[in-house]
């Protein structure tokens, strides 16, 4: 018998190389869901400089992801974008702390899917468009390419002729 389906399992989502949670929207109403339910202001905020990126988190519960955490979350961002189909090889990605991230701006909603991020951004510039899929304990998964652990029989995908769900 399955064992009960985990609340994030319904996202873009992945275990950093130190074990953080990283969740990404798979489309406007998920960015919502995200933001709404499942981001707290400690948790970091990530999205890629073009339209249609997800809305991702790294989940932080109260501990210090590292820069590594940090550039993977920020490339799972990237990959999940539409600078995959736009045929783009790499895009800036930027982070916010979750505190920094309201769906009102002056008093005004901001429409479905989008955020105000206020105050300093930190930039990961031109992060690349690749996604590691392999196996771990026999079972696929798919983590940033930048990813710091091999997994099992591993292959790197990047924007090419077919789509990313048809190439892995």
């Amino acid at each position: 018998k399955d064992a009960k389906k985990k609340w994030f399992q319904d996202f873009h989502w992945f275990f950093t190389s130190n074990g953080f949670m990283v969740v990404a929207g798979k489309d406007a109403k998920q960015n919502d869901l995200l933001g709404a339910k499942h981001l707290d202001a400690d948790d970091l905020f990530f999205h890629a400089e073009i339209v249609g990126a997800p809305a991702t988190i790294l989940k932080t519960a109260g501990k210090n992801p590292s820069e590594q955490d940090e550039r993977e979350t920020a490339q799972w961002a990237a990959v999940y974008s539409r600078a995959w189909k736009a045929g783009l090889h790499a895009v800036d990605v930027y982070c916010v702390p979750g505190s920094q991230i309201s769906k009102y701006s002056h008093g005004e909603f901001v429409g479905k899917g989008a955020f105000m991020v206020l105050g300093k951004r930190k930039y990961f510039k031109n992060t690349e468009l690749k996604l590691k899929i392999g196996f771990s304990k026999g079972v696929a998964v798919a983590v940033p390419s930048c990813f710091s652990k091999s997994t099992e029989k591993e292959v790197v995908l990047a924007p090419g002729d077919l789509p990313k769900e048809q190439s892995a």
